[in-house]
């Protein structure tokens, strides 16, 4: 049966998850150095001279925003997002596979920071990064198991 409500907070779950995943791009992409591997995939693909005329504004900025925000707040925001779309999606679901993709969460994430705390991967390890991916996925989960109770009822 259609129900309106349940519409609403699955849009919401959506644009909630998209909010958070492009904001983090937007701080990355307008703040982080453009040395970073991202820019060169950037330019690869043709997108480096706009994105650069949209950085000439944002850079002067720059100094006015708190270094937690550029460098580590992306990586809450992107495990927030994945935490909150990856409960939702397979909320409900009985099969065991849901358990892998809940595993996702904090080894993308969380596994992504301690690879380059151990050197496994290039990178600069970051506590404030650890932390503010783990609120991100604690935070998201939160909210996605939220909804799926709520819509259970």
């Amino acid at each position: 049966m259609f129900n309106g409500r349940d519409l609403i907070k699955k849009q919401g779950i959506y644009l909630l998850t998209f909010i958070s995943v492009f904001t983090g791009g937007m701080i990355y992409v307008l703040w982080r150095q453009d040395t970073v591997r991202f820019f060169g995939w950037l330019d690869a693909i043709g997108l480096y001279p706009p994105v650069e005329t949209i950085r000439s504004y944002s850079l002067p900025l720059y100094p006015l925003i708190p270094n937690w925000i550029v460098y580590s707040l992306p990586n809450g925001l992107w495990a927030f997002g994945y935490a909150l779309v990856i409960v939702y999606l397979w909320r409900g679901n009985s099969s065991n596979i849901k358990y892998f993709w809940y595993a996702t969460i904090p080894v993308l994430a969380i596994g992504w920071e301690m690879s380059q705390y151990f050197g496994l991967i290039t990178g600069i390890f970051c506590y404030n990064d650890l932390f503010l991916s783990s609120a991100g996925i604690g935070f998201g989960a939160i909210l996605g198991l939220k909804y799926n109770r709520e819509v259970t009822k």
